[in-house]
């Protein structure tokens, strides 16, 4: 839009400079006639007015119009035509574009195009070969392409040649059979198909596949995994099955249970220790207590196998149920007098402060230790 406006604007501005020459020649030309009526014809007055007016003519000429400083030459058309060359979606190409480029040559060039195009198809030459030719005519400058001669390739060659070698090989297999040829080693088999013993000489063996046969519709492979595999997803979702019954782990051990812990200890020692001498105990406190003797003449009267021995029957699963705790105090006490080594176990139901097990072990430094054992015996 922008240069159609600006070649609109400079046409207006030469045609608004002819008609203001045109209208001063005009005048002045009556100016001179009436002159001449008037007064007889002096040459020296003529020649005056001829001075005069071509001195105001080229002053007019040197002077702007009305109105023409509002008017400017297009100089960007120049630009935007070889900046269109560049780019794409138009019509204008590189080699429509001089060689030597200056002011206004690419308008001057393009004019001159277009005035060639105009007396081609104005020209009866040009109307002739386009009814008698069907090809596309050349632009000016010369085609897209340059025509050039057609040679072979040496790759194509070979491509030929291993064409025909296979139409060859296909001809002769075409004598022999019709079919593809297929070796032995390839032959297809069934799914379930034993490669081995499927065959007796040369007639095939009625031969029953291990896990498929023709009554059987279900592949029992397949289906014993899907069934082990629900197994174990119903396993891990709602665990393993317990039938009801009582459970006990909830249940506290209390003093009615005093005798079938004693029970079970003294079975215990009796199994473990057939040979040796021991009592068993049981305090106004429900502490229970186990002396072993060391008069006896067995082999394992020995203080140090007897303490071991007891500490890792605290622990054992026989007693686990019952809760028993070793007293530390009255754990693994000789008595040289009387030669023996006892234990005290502590069932759960008592409650038992550290600090009276201190000082049972160190009576020494809590002074006030004997009275308060003598008052609560007396209580």
């Amino acid at each position: 839009m922008s240069v159609e406006n600006n070649s609109k604007m400079s046409y207006k501005k030469s045609e608004h400079e002819n008609n203001s020459r045109d209208q001063f020649q005009n005048e002045n030309h009556d100016y001179q006639t009436e002159n001449r009526t008037k007064e007889s014809y002096n040459p020296r007055e003529v020649y005056n007015l001829r001075v005069r007016a071509k001195r105001e003519l080229e002053e007019l000429q040197m002077q702007p119009l009305p109105y023409s400083s509002n008017y400017y030459e297009d100089l960007t058309r120049e630009k935007e035509f070889i900046r269109n060359a560049f780019e794409a979606n138009n019509y204008t190409l590189i080699r429509d574009l001089p060689n030597n480029l200056h002011h206004k040559i690419i308008l001057e060039a393009k004019k001159d195009r277009v005035e060639k195009i105009k007396e081609q198809v104005n020209s009866s030459s040009f109307n002739n070969k386009q009814q008698n030719q069907s090809k596309v005519v050349k632009l000016i400058g010369g085609g897209y392409f340059t025509p050039f001669i057609y040679n072979d390739d040496e790759y194509e060659f070979a491509k030929e040649v291993a064409k025909f070698d296979k139409l060859k090989s296909l001809a002769k297999r075409l004598e022999i059979s019709e079919k593809d040829f297929l070796p032995s080693d390839q032959q297809v088999k069934m799914k379930y198909e034993d490669p081995f013993h499927n065959k007796f000489g040369n007639k095939p063996q009625q031969y029953i596949f291990p896990s498929y046969v023709p009554e059987d519709t279900y592949d029992v492979l397949s289906e014993s995994r899907t069934r082990q595999r629900l197994i174990n997803a119903a396993k891990n979702i709602a665990g393993e099955f317990y039938p009801s019954q009582k459970d006990k782990t909830l249940q506290k051990v209390n003093k009615l249970n005093l005798e079938d812990v004693v029970n079970e200890l003294r079975f215990i020692l009796e199994t473990d220790w057939p040979d040796s001498k021991f009592f068993l105990y049981v305090t106004n406190q429900d502490i229970i207590e186990v002396v072993f003797s060391m008069d006896s003449n067995s082999e394992n009267d020995d203080p140090v196998v007897i303490s071991v021995y007891m500490n890792s029957l605290i622990n054992d699963e026989r007693l686990t149920p019952y809760q028993l705790s070793k007293m530390v105090s009255d754990w693994s006490k000789m008595n040289t007098v009387k030669n023996t080594i006892s234990f005290c176990f502590k069932p759960p139901w008592i409650k038992q402060t550290n600090t009276s097990e201190f000082s049972k072990l160190h009576p020494e430094l809590i002074p006030n230790y004997k009275k308060s054992q003598s008052s609560s015996l007396q209580k």
